[in-house]
């Protein structure tokens, strides 16, 4: 009999109600090649009927898919967020040494290596202006040796013992980074590098 629909057809509503969608949510699915029409013998599209048993099977597997695609990007998801965590620990660490005094940030190490020559290179220029007098009228070799040697020694030392008002500038800046730090937990603009301290 030419156009008899085959046994095992069912319409939209029946597919509907087995895999608990509207007709309508049917009807898309087959729009997205997700579920198929049935056919008849000469292979036409039958308008609104199905072949249940695979219709079923290929929305399973339909299903199926769309969980294993939300479920990598929920993976994807949580390795970021886990790396972001990580991060965040790892910065907090970083402040948390810093507010300690083992880590400084390059810009307030090159302020007190910098200080610090200053007051170097003074000390020791003052070296020749303060030996002047002592060394008129000496001739032995040695005991000029002797006296500029003492002299540089004691400058050095008066360095290395230093707590003058240039290093109570030093002293006031790094204690004035480090409340500033343990206030809002800001990072200085502009320097990105960090210097740890070596105990």
């Amino acid at each position: 009999m030419p156009g008899a629909l085959p046994e095992s057809t069912v319409p939209t509503a029946t597919v509907a109600r087995f895999v608990l969608l509207t007709p309508h949510r049917i009807r898309q699915l087959v729009n997205e090649r997700v579920l198929e029409r049935a056919k008849d013998r000469k292979g036409q599209t039958l308008r609104g009927r199905f072949y249940l048993r695979p219709t079923v099977n290929r929305y399973i597997t339909y299903l199926r898919d769309k969980v294993a695609r939300n479920g990598a990007e929920e993976s994807g998801y949580r390795r970021a967020r886990a790396a972001r965590m990580e991060a965040q620990a790892q910065i907090e660490q970083l402040r948390l040494q810093r507010i300690k005094g083992k880590l400084h940030h390059a810009n307030d190490i090159e302020f007190c290596v910098t200080s610090m020559i200053t007051r170097a290179r003074s000390r020791l220029l003052s070296v020749p202006s303060r030996l002047m007098r002592s060394l008129v009228g000496l001739t032995d070799p040695r005991e000029i040796h002797q006296l500029v040697e003492a002299e540089i020694y004691l400058a050095l030392n008066e360095l290395a013992e230093y707590k003058g008002p240039g290093q109570a500038e030093t002293d006031a800046y790094l204690e004035r980074v480090i409340r500033e730090e343990m206030r809002d937990g800001s990072e200085p603009p502009n320097d990105s590098r960090a210097v740890e301290v070596q105990e």
